[in-house]
């Protein structure tokens, strides 16, 4: 970043691409080391992922290449239903989130979308980037048969 003459920052990136995520910066605002101030993609080549965070409790239950559903906030679910991705990444390191007086560890997970728009009879919703979504992971598949069986005593838990 470096500064122009009308006190505004001029950001300079090193790849050719499209800016979708710019935070607002302010003179005198703190940031945390590896804060993200803005993310690029490569523009109309790149293919679309869906960055989420997860508590560190859940980090082990999760392995690459785990099936995901992801909702995007505010479409109908039950009329477009959901998005189907694959975790590509979990990164190693962790990120610490300040809510008032808790803290809270979380690892980044990227998951890598099958297709990224959603359809119903007569529209269609396109994922673009920086869309809020609610993403859930499937770690563990089982049958409900299998599950009353394991309330019941007739099978012991995995």
């Amino acid at each position: 970043m470096k500064q122009t003459e009308s006190k505004l920052l001029t950001l300079c990136a090193t790849k050719d691409g499209a800016v979708h995520y710019l935070l607002p910066l302010k003179a005198g605002l703190g940031l945390q080391a590896f804060q993200p101030v803005a993310q690029m993609d490569k523009g109309k080549s790149s293919k679309l992922v869906a960055e989420v965070f997860i508590s560190a409790q859940d980090r082990s239950k999760l392995k690459l290449g785990n099936e995901t559903k992801l909702a995007i906030s505010g479409v109908n679910q039950t009329k477009f239903g959901l998005l189907n991705g694959r975790v590509r990444n979990i990164s190693d390191g962790t990120i610490s989130q300040d809510r008032g007086s808790e803290s809270q560890i979380l690892y980044q997970v990227i998951i890598e979308l099958d297709k990224t728009s959603l359809k119903s009879e007569s529209e269609e919703i396109l994922a673009k980037p920086s869309m809020p979504v609610i993403a859930s992971i499937v770690y563990e598949n089982e049958n409900y048969l299998d599950w009353v069986l394991e309330q019941l005593n007739f099978l012991k838990e995995k």
